[in-house]
């Protein structure tokens, strides 16, 4: 009985002991998602030859480099199609994802199909083109009427053997293309010195822009530039054929390694921008989304830049070192402004 009593004297402290061991059980199950937990995340792109396509992967891997807990999966459609890149994403989000990050060909195409995955717990961060209207976390990209105004200006600075242009659009194909082709428009016509004469759908295709440019340069020999709202008409070319008649300027986005003859010639000029940026940013914003660190600002917009026969070889040299063919400091936080 004396044990007994013992025993009952000495309880009152057991329930003071296991609180003391709960708080250390959840202090250290808290303090697990900064240095043991593993993610998964993964990067979707628009097309598998886009050609950005590559150095927006380098950010992504950049940031995976400098955080070992986040593990990126990687794909992208072979056809530049809303249909390829769903079918796409059907099958990438039967892996085990804690995010995805997404550029998507048609915003508005992906609406159902993020919000479903941000339904199911895991966060989306879209890049390049935005689904404003879905339910994603953040977003990394440029404002796609400053790309417009930023084709028209360069086509006003690039084109100065004449006046006469034509304009390859793809208006019915995303919303975010007729945005940039109505700033185009507009950018255009206060400007007044150039004049388009025709603007042609081209369906986002880039052998039917080639054909546009074939049958339009036969019935107008003497035309000073094209302007397209993509690089579709580049995309696939051979390097040695010819597009474009001598003094004819080609005005559009993208300039990827493939582009960089035309520029060196001055038969192109390319609106870009930091697209190594798109890549380390998505990441670290689905990053902290599976966190649940909140951010002040969850879009990004990178500045808009020209690329043409005067800065090619700078464009170079940075395309190298995004790529990890010189040396590059890792992008931090400050490196980015809000535009």
């Amino acid at each position: 009985m004396h044990r007994g009593q013992q025993s009952l004297a000495l309880s009152p402290s057991l329930p003071l002991l296991a609180g003391v061991l709960l708080a250390m059980a959840v202090g250290c199950d808290r303090a697990a998602p900064g240095a043991d937990v593993e993610y998964t995340f993964a990067l979707v792109g628009p097309v598998v030859d886009h050609p950005a396509w590559p150095v927006v992967q380098a950010g992504a891997r950049r940031f995976a480099t400098d955080h070992p807990s986040v593990h990126i999966i990687f794909d992208a459609p072979q056809r530049d199609t809303p249909a390829a890149q769903q079918a796409l994403i059907g099958r990438v989000r039967q892996q085990r994802l804690d995010a995805m990050a997404v550029w998507p060909a048609n915003g508005a195409a992906l609406v159902g199909l993020i919000d479903d995955l941000v339904g199911r717990g895991v966060p989306v961060v879209t890049v390049g083109v935005d689904a404003a209207d879905s339910r994603r976390v953040g977003f990394v990209g440029w404002d796609q009427r400053r790309v417009g105004e930023a084709l028209a200006d360069l086509a006003g600075e690039q084109i100065r053997s004449g006046r006469t242009l034509m304009v390859l659009h793809a208006d019915r194909r995303a919303d975010h293309l007729a945005v940039r082709w109505q700033a185009l428009r507009s950018t255009l016509s206060a400007q007044q010195r150039l004049k388009t004469l025709m603007e042609l759908d081209c369906q986002g295709s880039p052998a039917v822009a080639r054909e546009r440019i074939a049958e339009r340069m036969g019935r107008y020999p003497d035309l000073s530039g094209w302007i397209s709202l993509e690089d579709w008409p580049l995309r696939g070319l051979d390097e040695r054929a010819s597009l474009l008649p001598a003094g004819c300027v080609m005005i559009t986005c993208h300039p990827g390694p493939a582009y960089w003859s035309m520029v060196a010639n001055g038969e192109a000029a390319f609106v870009a921008t930091d697209y190594f940026q798109w890549g380390w940013r998505a990441m670290w914003i689905a990053h902290n989304a599976v966190r649940s660190v909140p951010l002040e600002a969850p879009d990004y917009y990178t500045p808009i830049e020209q690329v043409t026969a005067d800065n090619l070889a700078a464009w170079q040299q940075r395309w190298h070192g995004w790529l990890g063919m010189l040396p590059t400091a890792p992008t931090t936080r400050d490196e980015n402004p809000v535009e």
